[in-house]
């Protein structure tokens, strides 16, 4: 098995553990593309990434990885908000957002509101995204679908959280043999 197909069977043999779902199968291609289309055009309209004029789905691949990121990582949009905070705070005192010397009206120190606010956009940006998360996830979950990441994180989770299914695979694999082990 790779590590996705060993934790798709998992699910697939448990499936009254993973939501008791009739059809409850890993997203392919194809969804993912309908479902991040359909989550950018449920924004608002004042939402950060709502796109009016150009390809309004320009934000689709970097939200996907985004999402890719976080529930590899197992972070919370919330955690992502406060840390995402935290370095925009840090910003502030950071020599390279202050002018060195005096600079037009501005004094040696002052804060470069410039190049600051253009960081704070994305900033902003970056956590409406990871803020989307959660609509990502309700929305494979009304379609009865999982992506990839998830098949790793609920498996892990389903195991730290039930002695009796870890056991059983546990029994039933004595021993892995892990190759390419760097893709890890």
């Amino acid at each position: 098995h790779t590590f996705h197909s060993f934790c798709n069977q998992v699910i697939s043999e448990n499936i009254e553990l993973f939501g008791g779902y009739y059809d409850l199968q890993a997203l392919s291609d194809l969804e993912r593309i309908q479902l991040m289309n359909e989550l950018i055009d449920d924004f608002s309209e004042d939402h950060l990434l709502k796109r009016y004029k150009g390809n309004v789905y320009y934000d689709r691949l970097r939200l996907e990885k985004l999402f890719d990121t976080l529930k590899k990582e197992d972070w919370t949009p919330e955690y992502v908000k406060v840390k995402a905070e935290e370095y925009l705070e840090a910003l502030k005192e950071d020599p390279d957002f202050r002018y060195k010397r005096r600079y037009g009206k501005f004094q040696k120190g002052d804060l470069k509101l410039i190049e600051y606010n253009r960081q704070k956009r994305k900033i902003d940006e970056f956590i409406a995204g990871a803020l989307e998360l959660k609509n990502y996830e309700q929305k494979l979950k009304e379609k009865e679908r999982f992506d990839f990441n998830d098949m790793i994180l609920w498996v892990i989770n389903k195991f730290k959280d039930n002695a009796d299914l870890l056991s059983e695979y546990q029994e039933r694999y004595q021993y892995f043999l892990v190759d390419e082990y760097q893709d890890t």
